[in-house]
């Protein structure tokens, strides 16, 4: 994956740090506990915007475990500068020990990775093209057929994901989005959250996106 230009990454690292400041203090949207600066911005890449979550109730709500979800992120903002930069602040700010990238603050909700998760995602990550992995052959089109169309238009990545959440919860599972999306991070930004919360990445052609969601 490449990264963002230099000028890019600023602009959005600053957008991302300016939305962190802005939800200081904040708590989780299920379960009302204090949450720290990491889980915000973990809540932020999974779609969670407008209401942040723990690391607990994210881990729920994509069933899955505080853990796993903590890998895929990991190496979702080592390729983005703009998070990569964020999740460098929030270091700072919550003024704790990080091992292996990891912060101290996460391990008190039963995060943790080990090294050898970590670089076994990013491998993994390495491997995949567009969200595909590269020993899977992409379905053909005419296998395609969607149930449901969205054309994003030029929808930013925190607002694309925060929107691809809301739609999956009202679709059955298994059934599948053709997406529209010409963001220019999009390419890098969809199949990474499909990676993270578990839905299929069909196809890629893009501007189009076919999303199967979970089952």
């Amino acid at each position: 994956m490449e990264t963002q230009s230099r000028a890019d990454s600023d602009i959005t690292a600053e957008a991302l740090i300016k939305e962190l400041q802005r939800l200081r203090d904040a708590h989780c949207g299920q379960c009302h506990t204090p949450i720290c600066h990491h889980q915000v911005l973990m809540s932020m890449a999974l779609g969670f915007k407008n209401a942040p979550h723990c690391a607990n109730c994210m881990a729920r709500k994509l069933d899955s475990t505080p853990s796993d979800i903590l890998a895929p992120l990991m190496t979702y903002f080592d390729v983005r500068d703009c998070y990569r930069a964020a999740w460098a602040w929030a270091h700072e700010q919550e003024n704790v020990e990080v091992h292996n990238g990891v912060p101290d603050c996460l391990s008190t909700c039963g995060v943790a990775a080990s090294p050898q998760e970590l670089n076994a995602e990013r491998e993994n990550v390495q491997n995949t093209s567009l969200g595909v992995h590269a020993k899977e052959t992409p379905k053909p089109l005419d296998e395609l057929e969607a149930h449901s169309d969205w054309d994003a238009g030029a929808m930013s990545c925190g607002d694309l994901v925060l929107e691809l959440r809301l739609r999956f919860q009202s679709m059955p599972p298994k059934t599948i989005l053709k997406l529209c999306a010409s963001d220019i991070s999009a390419p890098q930004d969809l199949p990474a959250w499909c990676r993270l919360t578990g839905h299929k990445l069909l196809r890629a052609e893009p501007p189009h996106y076919w999303i199967q969601r979970k089952e």
